[in-house]
C-alpha cells in the first residue's frame, strides 16, 4: 500500500481519517502498533464476512463472544496473501457487546483498487477463519463477474448452493437478492423435512421480536457452507420480505396481524438485526431508504440496488378482493382499473430520482439489482388459481387441437379463460411503476440488465416498453426455498412450453435450486445458471446437463 509523507499524513488526519491512516504510515507491511493487551479471548462463533466493496474501502464483519458474555475486544488484520506473510493493515481495540448481539463491523479504508485481500480477526489466543475479499476496479475495465443468490431458508434444505457458489473464482462481488432468512414458525412453510435434516428453526416459533430475529440469523450463520460462502466473496445485499415477514408492503404484511403488535415495531426489530448481521454500510434500521445504493466498476458496470419492498410499496392486490364469494364471478373491469392506476407505487418517486442520478457515472452496462420479477409473467387464469395443473392444461390444449369435438363445456371454459398475472407481488402488480422505470432507461439508451430473485425459479426475460426492447432480466433460482414445482406441479418437461407460452420469456428452470453468475465485457454479458441435484441431502452433485448460459450483446 502507498506510504504517506508527513505533510500528507497531517492533511488526512485533519480530515478525520483517523487511525487507519496512522496504521498505514507506521506499518505498511510491518511494525503495527495495535494494543492487544485488552483483548478478551473472544470466540469467533459465526465465521467472517465482508461486504459493500468500494474502490478503496470495504466492510469486514465477524461475531465475537467474550468468555463473560459481556464486552469483547478484537483486532482485525488484512494481507495480500492467505498466509499473512504480506500484511497491509492492522487495527486493534475493536469492541462489541450484547447491545449489538456481539456482531462487529469495521470499514477498512485506504485500500488499493481492484485488489484481492485476505482478512481475519484475533482475540488473544483465538483467531477467526480467514476471509477473502476484493475492492472495486477503477478506470478502464475489461471484465466484471458478479454472482447472485436468493431465498436461503435454513429449514427448507442444506446450503449446498452456497457451498458451490463459494468455489467460483474471479468473482468481483456476490449479490444476495433477499430472503436471507425466513420468519415462519414450524409447520408453516417448506419445513416438512427439517426434523430429519436437523434443521428445525430456532426459535421454534414465528419471529417477531428483536432477540428472535437475532437468533434466526445466528442459526443461519452457524451453517458451515453459509460461512464458506461469506468468506469467499464480498457481499452486496438487499432484503426482500422474509427478513421482516411474508408479502410485506410499506406499512403492513400478509403475515402480520394486529395481535402481533405494530408492524412498524416489528420492522424496526427485523432491520436492526439485519443491520447487525449483514456486512453492509448503510444504517438501515434508522433509514430504510439507505439500502438503496450504487457500486461503480470502473467504466464497465454501474450496479444500482433499489428497495421494492418496505419503503414505498403499496399493498398488493388480491384476486379474491375482486371475486364475488357466492357466485365466484370475477370483476375484471374493477381489477384492471385498480391494477393500472397511474399513481400506484412500488419504489416511489425518490427511488426513480436516485436511479436517474446513476447516469451521472457513464458506464457500458447499467445493472438494476432488486427483489421481484420485472418481466411480464401472465399465465392462464385456471393455472394461476390452481384450478388445473400446468401439465393438465397442456393436455387440454392438445385435446383442443386434435379432438375438439370431445371437449366438455367446463374444459372449453378453462381454455377460454384469459391470461392474468400469476404473481401480483411482483412488478406485474405495479405496471405503471414498471413503465416509469423502463422509460428512464430508454431515455438514456442504456444497456440495461435487471437482476431478480424471489420466485425460487430461474428466468430470463426480455423487457419491452411497447415495441421497444429496453433490456434483459436475469433471475436466479433459490438456495433452498421450493419453486413453482411445489405449487402448480411444474416439471422440467414444462419448461419449453412455458417459454413458448409467455411473451418475452427466453429461458426458465422450474424445478431446481441454484445460483447465477453474470460476466460483463464492453461488448457483451454472459449469464450462467448452475443447479444442484438436491438440497435435502448433503450428498449432492452439480447438474451439469442443466447448466445454462446465454450471451447478450451490447446495443451501444
Amino acid at each position: 500500500m502507498k506510504q504517506l509523507n508527513r505533510r500528507e499524513f497531517l492533511r488526512l488526519s485533519s480530515l478525520g481519517f483517523g487511525s487507519a491512516v496512522v496504521l498505514n504510515v507506521l506499518g505498511g507491511c510491518a511494525g503495527f502498533t495495535s494494543d492487544r493487551s485488552f483483548e478478551t479471548n473472544a470466540q469467533f462463533t459465526h465465521g467472517v464476512a465482508s461486504g459493500d466493496p468500494l474502490s478503496t474501502k470495504i466492510i469486514v464483519w465477524t461475531r465475537a463472544i467474550s468468555p463473560d458474555g459481556e464486552h469483547a475486544t478484537v483486532t482485525v488484520q488484512l494481507a495480500l496473501d492467505e498466509s499473512f506473510n504480506q500484511p497491509v493493515y492492522e487495527k486493534g481495540l475493536l469492541s462489541t457487546n450484547a447491545e449489538r448481539d456481539f456482531t462487529l463491523k469495521f470499514d477498512v479504508i485506504n485500500l488499493e483498487p481492484d485488489t484481492t485481500y485476505y482478512y481475519r480477526f484475533l482475540s488473544k489466543d483465538n483467531i477467526s477463519p480467514i476471509g477473502r475479499t476484493r475492492t472495486l476496479p477503477v478506470g478502464s475495465v475489461e471484465t466484471v463477474k458478479l454472482l447472485t443468490v436468493s431465498c436461503s431458508y435454513y429449514s427448507a434444505g442444506y446450503f449446498n448452493v452456497y457451498k458451490e457458489a463459494a468455489k467460483v473464482e474471479n468473482v468481483n462481488a456476490a449479490i444476495h437478492l433477499g430472503d436471507y432468512i425466513y420468519e415462519y414458525g414450524p409447520g408453516t412453510y417448506a419445513d416438512e423435512d427439517a426434523v430429519a435434516m436437523n434443521r428445525v428453526m430456532q426459535p421454534e416459533k414465528e419471529i417477531i421480536e428483536l432477540d428472535e430475529y437475532r437468533q434466526r440469523y445466528a442459526q443461519t450463520r452457524s451453517d458451515e457452507d453459509c460461512q464458506r460462502f461469506h468468506a469467499a466473496h464480498p457481499l452486496i445485499a438487499i432484503w426482500d420480505d422474509h427478513e421482516v415477514t411474508n408479502d410485506a408492503w410499506n406499512d403492513g404484511a400478509e403475515n402480520h396481524s394486529i395481535k402481533e403488535g405494530e408492524f412498524s415495531a416489528r420492522r424496526l426489530a427485523a432491520l436492526k438485526a439485519y443491520a447487525e448481521w449483514m456486512p453492509i454500510r448503510p444504517p438501515v434500521d434508522k433509514d430504510i431508504t439507505s439500502i438503496q445504493r450504487s457500486f461503480i466498476f470502473g467504466d464497465l458496470v454501474n450496479l444500482s440496488l433499489i428497495d421494492t419492498r418496505l419503503a414505498k410499496r403499496e399493498q398488493q392486490l388480491s384476486y379474491s378482493t375482486f371475486t364475488e364469494k357466492e357466485t365466484g364471478a370475477f370483476d375484471s373491469s374493477a381489477f384492471y382499473s385498480e391494477l393500472n392506476r397511474t399513481e400506484r407505487e412500488l419504489i416511489g418517486k425518490e427511488s426513480l430520482e436516485t436511479l436517474e442520478r446513476s447516469f451521472y457515472y457513464p458506464t457500458k452496462w447499467h445493472v438494476l439489482a432488486q427483489q421481484v420479477l420485472m418481466g411480464e409473467m401472465h399465465l392462464p387464469a385456471p393455472i394461476v388459481s390452481q384450478q388445473i395443473s400446468n401439465a393438465d392444461y397442456g393436455n387440454l390444449a392438445y385435446k383442443a387441437q386434435t379432438d375438439p369435438d370431445k371437449l366438455t363445456k367446463q374444459e372449453k371454459n378453462i381454455l377460454n379463460s384469459p391470461n392474468i398475472p400469476y404473481n401480483l407481488d411482483a412488478w406485474d402488480g405495479y405496471p405503471a411503476e414498471r413503465e416509469r422505470v423502463l422509460q428512464l432507461y430508454k431515455k438514456y439508451d442504456a444497456n440495461l440488465v435487471v437482476l431478480s430473485g424471489d420466485t425460487h425459479n430461474a428466468w430470463m426475460n426480455e423487457l419491452f416498453l411497447g415495441q421497444w426492447k429496453i433490456g434483459h432480466e436475469f433471475a436466479c433460482s433459490s438456495v433452498t426455498s421450493p419453486g413453482l414445482e411445489k405449487y402448480i406441479n411444474t416439471t422440467a418437461e414444462d419448461e419449453t412450453g412455458t417459454v413458448q407460452a409467455l411473451s418475452g420469456l427466453q429461458y426458465c428452470n422450474l424445478v431446481e435450486r441454484g445460483f447465477m453468475t453474470i460476466s460483463f465485457t464492453p461488448s457483451d454479458v454472459i449469464a450462467e445458471w448452475v443447479f444442484v441435484s438436491t438440497v435435502k441431502d448433503q450428498n449432492y452433485h452439480v447438474l451439469t446437463d442443466r447448466t445454462h448460459s446465454v450471451r447478450i450483446a451490447s446495443h451501444t
